[in-house]
């Protein structure tokens, strides 16, 4: 799934720089929450109503953007993802910085290539981590969604490069 060269065998992939990452640290955790659903939702819409993310009914992830500070915790209530604001460990974190969910969207790389090159992490229940894992390696983008991540990856890019 690697369809293209891309720096993760580098230590670290680049931060999202300050004057981004700042704002979006002062915004209430249920905005994150509120607008990473909305998207999730709209972007896996099939996948949602074939059943396919049946294993999160009741079960909690965490996304963390660890650049950015934001974590957000999600579930799966009556097909739709929901996000989570209880207090409560989730079961499972997936963690990367921005750039490395921006290269898993843009299918730039798959989760077994960053995850090995320690750019993307998994804490708490490695069944469930495996599983959000490999549905997230199975996945292909909407034309429309991969040219707005593509505009997107080459702005990280040059903004990267004058770190």
């Amino acid at each position: 799934m690697n369809h293209g060269s891309t720096n993760t065998h580098r230590a670290s992939l680049p931060a999202l720089p300050p004057l981004l990452a700042g704002p979006l640290r002062l915004l209430p955790a249920r905005f994150h929450g509120e607008a990473l659903v909305r998207v999730l939702n709209q972007v896996f819409e099939q996948q949602l109503a074939a059943g396919e993310l049946d294993f999160l009914a009741g079960r909690t992830v965490q996304i963390a953007v660890t650049d950015t500070g934001v974590a957000v915790t999600l579930t799966l209530k009556q097909g739709r993802l929901r996000p989570c604001f209880s207090r409560s460990q989730p079961e499972v974190t997936v963690e990367s910085r921005a750039y490395g969910y921006l290269l898993l969207a843009l299918q730039r790389e798959d989760p077994d290539t960053l995850f090995f090159a320690r750019q993307l992490h998994l804490r708490g229940d490695t069944e469930l981590g495996l599983e959000v894992k490999n549905f997230l390696a199975a996945q292909t983008l909407p034309v429309v969604l991969e040219r707005f991540l593509s505009l997107a990856e080459s702005v990280a890019a040059k903004v990267g490069q004058h770190q």
